[in-house]
């Protein structure tokens, strides 16, 4: 028996605070080639209401239902991390895409617009992640800051989608002054 395909659609859900989240829904079965698991892809456009983060979570563990459960916890930090981030420092809107195939899970996120030097200091700051050799010793080091005040923020959100999650990040400038961080874990194989 073979999988069903699902249709493109477009939904409508109701926050807590009923405000509407629209979520494309477009689900691909598998080729015959006997890959068990379903490619999917999924976008939810935030408007702007941080009630809407909360949803974010709910709607991965719904959408990687099924996934390993480790997947799941580590998807649902990225993506609300990443949410909460664009709303904090984009224009108040962002669209957040999730897409997953037989090889890796993908968290994409889309704000701004932001100024040359905001995206900038992002690139810097994934690069700084990604090349570092010894991310538990830069993620004391910031909590120590914190706790100290030196810094009004710590920036952890982006070192705690690595570290904890295991997501590799990457930023990308798309439509002028428009940024997109994408976070990307590779799929155990079965």
């Amino acid at each position: 028996m073979s999988a069903p395909r699902f249709r493109s659609s477009r939904r409508r859900l109701a926050s807590a605070t009923a405000a509407a989240v629209a979520i494309d829904y477009a689900a691909v079965t598998p080729p015959a080639s006997g890959i068990r698991r379903t490619a999917i892809e999924r976008t939810i456009h935030l408007t702007g209401d941080w009630a809407e983060t909360r949803d974010v979570r709910r709607n991965v563990a719904d959408w990687l239902e099924g996934a390993e459960a480790d997947l799941v916890r580590g998807a649902q930090m990225v993506a609300s991390e990443l949410a909460e981030n664009a709303l904090e420092h984009g224009a108040g809107e962002a669209t957040l895409a999730l897409r997953r195939n037989q090889e890796q899970v993908v968290v994409r996120v889309v704000s701004g617009p932001h100024d040359d030097a905001e995206i900038d200091a992002l690139a810097e700051r994934i690069r700084a992640i990604e090349t570092c050799s010894d991310l538990e010793g830069l993620f004391q080091r910031r909590l120590r800051e914190l706790f100290r005040r030196d810094v009004a923020r710590a920036q952890l959100g982006l070192l705690r989608i690595k570290l904890e999650g295991g997501f590799s990040l990457a930023v990308e400038r798309c439509n002028g002054r428009r940024v997109a961080v994408v976070a990307s874990r590779r799929l155990e194989k079965d």
